[in-house]
């Protein structure tokens, strides 16, 4: 589940990373029940969904992205395989690089192939470094 939760936190970031940004509406008050009233920016969370609540620090955020767009403009991985809903995301923060990993998802019975290739995509490691947010290093796996 938190990994499904990754994911789609990841696709929200890409698309909004990809759309112009237009001017934020005017703050409205809100009032959640039992709560205060504040404004939209004080965003009340319950309990349940404060434990499901993924954190991820921005700049492993913006190295994912680093290595997202060099993913799906790399013509050497067919189109059919850099379809992202078909990955499992690895990030990792180490000393001095980020380490993106994109572990294709095997398909109910499906086994996968030495290096852990699948029908749905191909793994590759990345490794951004932190200083400039360059790729490192980009590991495919065949």
């Amino acid at each position: 589940m938190r990994i499904t939760l990754l994911v789609c936190l990841v696709g929200i970031m890409i698309n909004a990373c990809s759309q112009p940004q237009a001017s934020l509406p005017p703050q409205k008050e809100v009032r959640a029940e039992g709560q205060q009233v504040g404004t939209v920016k004080d965003v009340v969370v319950d309990k349940k969904a404060e434990q499901d609540t993924i954190g991820v620090k921005g700049e492993l955020m913006k190295a994912f992205i680093i290595a997202y767009q060099d993913f799906i403009k790399d013509k050497d991985i067919a189109s059919n395989k850099r379809r992202i809903e078909n990955y499992n995301i690895g990030l990792l923060d180490r000393a001095d690089f980020y380490e993106i990993t994109f572990v294709p998802i095997s398909k109910e019975g499906q086994t996968p192939t030495i290096g852990g290739v699948t029908e749905q995509g191909q793994p590759i490691k990345y490794q951004i470094e932190k200083k400039n947010f360059s790729i490192r290093e980009k590991l495919k796996f065949m």
